[in-house]
């Protein structure tokens, strides 16, 4: 054998990937039906698999062959990196359950900023693996048939019972095809994608084939442009896998969901109606046309406000659509609310961060002169507007959902207050003054103040607490006693409830606590399990879970 030879068996193995190409080209001549016959199918997947097995056993061995350009066939668009990421890197998959599944057989990568949520230990051995084997098809179905309630539908008020119906539209677990997919949820709060995942326990009972190794703490925020780019490139990409690898797409029930969605998006009045669906917990075309009509008629009265009101007198409780529209026969208290700033100096707020509600709740502060210290009834009364002769009380009882402020004649409103303590009350009317520092534009005619965990409700705590109970002049009281006792004077002195103390010094570092504001720091924002004794002490009984209180 010569210098410059090969030996015969390499001349023999570089056979094999003509061969593949030329099986793949005889499928897509002679035609739709012969392409999909099932030995095609398997002869292609048996060449694909030894090819796959020669490049892992010799990596070198065809290494010109193996490189592909950004953009060709098999890898779909070219995708743009974003806040949220699904890595596809497509392998062979013999005998799976359908020509969908094996076609979109890949090594499937979630990353989450600098989070690989994939990170995974299988059962055979004990390496440590950044993807996992699964199709993209079943994701695929799970991602489009979710779209809107992902994107519109927010976690539950705390106390709420969270249903098998809504952990299926908000857990990827439920992508499902007996595939084990990592325990991640999301839930938008309107304008981020909120992301929790939850790692496997070394030691559990149920252990399965693969064990996931990464666990957030707390959730992990993407903004919710770059979650619909992401889902959007995951679905280009798979869909381009089918549309080239077999002539199937055309009638898979993924084309069905992936063309209605678009059209849904497309239209405003269509993804209107969605939007309000998933608010009020349907899943796609399964919402009463006589509740939708409701919803949208309120929609047109209370404006952008319904968003946060629909949640809480949706599906999940019950569809008490009666109590939502006797609010605007209630009586209520009249107030004209004012915002003291000089329009020069206010500070526009940019979603749901503290940072940006507390610069605004110092500004409103400076304005009225009071730079530290509590924060006075009467002051917070003549900021909302309430006449002096009138002795504010709450007009709600306390299962209401919802603390509203309904616009009437010369910027005048009718405040409605839920019933609760003394802290408790001037906490609520702090948030409804937070409300009305918003853009209108963004909070539209009526002020809403709930229980969810929405940006604008986040805003309106985060602002209200800052307001009544400064950081500055809290770390001046308590004068590095973070004790419980020091916090319960301090709370008291201030005037607001016990948590919201230990929020302020949470978020500005000071107290360490294992909820911030109503974000728990690890796992799930709701508690669930397998076995009875798990749920033995909650509400909501065994088997039921129940979202944390917050």
């Amino acid at each position: 054998m010569g210098r410059g030879s090969r030996p015969a068996w390499r001349l023999r193995l570089s056979w094999a990937r003509p061969l593949g190409r030329l099986v793949r080209r005889l499928g897509q001549f002679v035609g739709k039906q012969w392409h999909q016959s099932a030995w095609v199918a398997e002869g292609r997947f048996l060449v694909e698999g030894i090819l796959w097995d020669v490049a892992r056993r010799w990596p070198r061995l065809g290494a010109r062959n193996r490189r592909r350009r950004v953009g060709s066939g098999d890898e779909g668009p070219v995708r743009r990196l974003s806040a949220l990421r699904f890595e596809l890197a497509w392998v062979p998959m013999a005998h799976a359950q359908g020509l969908e599944i094996a076609h979109t057989a890949t090594r499937l990568g979630v990353h989450v900023g600098t989070e690989n949520l994939t990170r995974n230990q299988t059962v055979w051995s004990d390496a440590i693996h950044e993807s996992v084997l699964v199709s993209a098809y079943p994701l695929a179905l799970w991602l489009a048939s979710s779209w809107w309630r992902l994107h519109w539908e927010p976690l539950l008020a705390p106390g709420a019972h969270v249903t098998l119906e809504w952990r299926k539209a908000h857990e990827m677990e439920s992508a499902g095809f007996g595939f084990v997919w990592p325990r991640v949820l999301f839930a938008s709060d309107g304008e981020a994608m909120q992301i929790w995942a939850v790692a496997a326990r070394s030691r559990s009972k149920n252990r399965k084939a693969v064990r996931y190794l990464t666990g957030t703490e707390g959730p992990v925020s993407v903004p919710l442009t770059d979650f619909t780019q992401g889902v959007d490139d995951f679905m280009a990409a798979t869909v381009w896998r089918l549309k080239v690898r077999t002539r199937l797409y055309g009638d898979s029930t993924l084309r069905t969901l992936w063309d209605d969605l678009r059209g849904d998006r497309a239209d405003p009045r269509r993804a209107q109606w969605r939007r309000c669906e998933a608010e009020l917990g349907f899943p796609i075309g399964q919402c009463p046309n006589g509740l939708m009509d409701k919803a949208l008629a309120l929609q047109d009265v209370m404006g952008p406000a319904v968003s946060e009101l629909l949640p809480v007198y949706g599906k999940a409780a019950g569809l008490a659509f009666v109590p939502l529209e006797a609010l605007s026969g209630t009586p209520g208290i009249a107030g004209r609310p004012m915002d003291p700033r000089a329009p020069k100096t206010r500070t526009a707020p940019q979603g749901a961060s503290w940072a940006q509600a507390a610069l605004m709740a110092h500004e409103v502060r400076a304005a009225i002169g009071l730079a530290a210290g509590p924060l006075e009834d009467k002051v917070l009364y003549d900021l909302l507007g309430v006449p002096k002769d009138t002795k504010p009380h709450a007009t709600l009882g306390p299962a209401a959902r919802a603390a509203v402020a309904i616009p009437g004649i010369r910027d005048e409103y009718r405040i409605l207050i839920r019933e609760g303590d003394r802290p408790t009350q001037r906490f609520a009317w702090a948030r409804l003054f937070a409300d009305f520092l918003l853009p209108e534009a963004a909070r539209g005619p009526w002020l809403a103040s709930t229980d969810l965990m929405t940006w604008r409700q986040k805003y309106q705590r985060a602002l209200a607490a800052e307001l009544l109970c400064p950081i500055e002049a809290l770390k001046a009281y308590l004068n590095g006693n973070t004790s419980p006792a020091g916090v319960d004077l301090a709370a008291r002195d201030f005037g607001v409830p016990i948590e919201i103390v230990e929020a302020v010094l949470s978020y500005n570092g000071i107290l360490s606590s294992r909820v911030r504001f109503g974000e728990p720091k690890t796992g799930f924002p709701y508690y669930q399990g397998r076995f009875a004794s798990e749920f033995a002490w909650l509400p909501g009984g065994k088997g039921v879970a129940t979202f944390r209180k917050m």
